[in-house]
Order: C-alpha cells, then sequence, then structure tokens
C-alpha cells in the first residue's frame, strides 16, 4: 500500500487575495526588521512543537490565512498593532 501526503490538489483553493498579501508582507517586513528567521520567530512565539509551527507558518506565507491566536502572538513578538492586522483581514 502506498500513501500520498502530497497537497497539490489543495493550492487551487487556497490562493491568496490581495488583501493576504498585504497581511503577508507586512509580517515579513516586520520578522525581516526585528532580524528574526522563523525558527526564532515561532520560538518567541510560544510554541513547543517547532516544525509544526514552521509548518503553520510556512501556510500563511503562501496563503495568508492566520487564526486569530496566531496574530495575537505575531503582534505581540513582531510589536505590531493588532488592530493594523485586522483591517487588513
Amino acid at each position: 500500500m502506498k500513501l500520498d501526503f502530497r497537497v497539490s490538489h489543495l493550492k487551487a483553493n487556497h490562493q491568496p487575495t490581495e488583501i493576504n498579501k498585504a497581511i503577508i508582507e507586512l509580517i515579513l517586513q516586520h520578522q525581516k526588521a526585528a532580524g528574526l528567521n522563523n525558527l526564532q520567530l515561532v520560538k518567541r512565539m510560544g510554541f513547543t512543537n517547532f516544525n509544526k509551527a514552521l509548518r503553520r507558518f510556512s501556510h500563511f506565507t503562501q496563503t495568508g490565512y492566520l487564526p486569530e491566536n496566531h496574530a495575537r502572538k505575531l503582534s505581540r513578538v513582531l510589536d505590531i498593532d493588532l488592530a493594523q492586522l485586522k483591517t487588513l483581514e
């Protein structure tokens, strides 16, 4: 039995919109300004399962989907106004 874990069929359904691209750009700019790589960022956000957190962050940078609890953590770590993130959603 062969298992297929590819998610290429999901990509068409999860395309970022212009608004999502703005959120992605904002967070990536703040991350770069803070001098944090992805692993350092997820550690500061308080995640303990780094691989899972890195996958979720990668998913965010591809789709712009940002759960509320992650938005709060990112705003705290990167010093972004949470209201600014909510207006971009």
